[in-house]
């Protein structure tokens, strides 16, 4: 399963993190994003995945890293891209909780594994 997370910067240069509010990464943080469908460019996904998860208009700047993670009942691949937001957030689809944090703060969030994996990989 191809999946895309955007590492969104505000103004500030903080960046967004998602509580995960079901599935199987339910309490943990992530960059949000969302699955590939066939046929659909990374960006495209990314672009759709915030607007139908935050209504939040987003602009992938680019690629950072890739990685992949087995978990328990699936595999995914992770890609991650530099993101730029436009607007706020309007509403959460999948996530409890939605906070914006410093770059060198996020290691201290319990972040599900594969964007755990995919942090050790990016350098901003």
């Amino acid at each position: 399963m191809r999946v895309v997370a955007g590492i969104v910067r505000d103004r500030q240069g903080r960046v967004l993190l998602g509580k995960r509010s079901g599935g199987n990464i339910k309490g943990f943080w992530e960059f949000p994003g969302g699955k590939v469908k066939e046929g659909e460019t990374d960006t495209r996904a990314l672009v759709r995945e915030f607007m139908e998860e935050f209504s939040l208009k987003i602009i992938p700047v680019r690629f950072l890293a890739e990685v992949e993670h087995q978990y328990p009942d699936f595999k995914i691949t992770l890609v991650g891209y530099l993101c730029t937001a436009e607007g706020e957030i309007k509403k959460m689809e999948s996530h409890s909780q939605v906070v914006w944090v410093p770059w060198d703060e996020v290691r201290k969030f319990r972040l599900a594994p594969a964007d755990r994996k995919l942090l050790e990989k990016i350098e901003l």
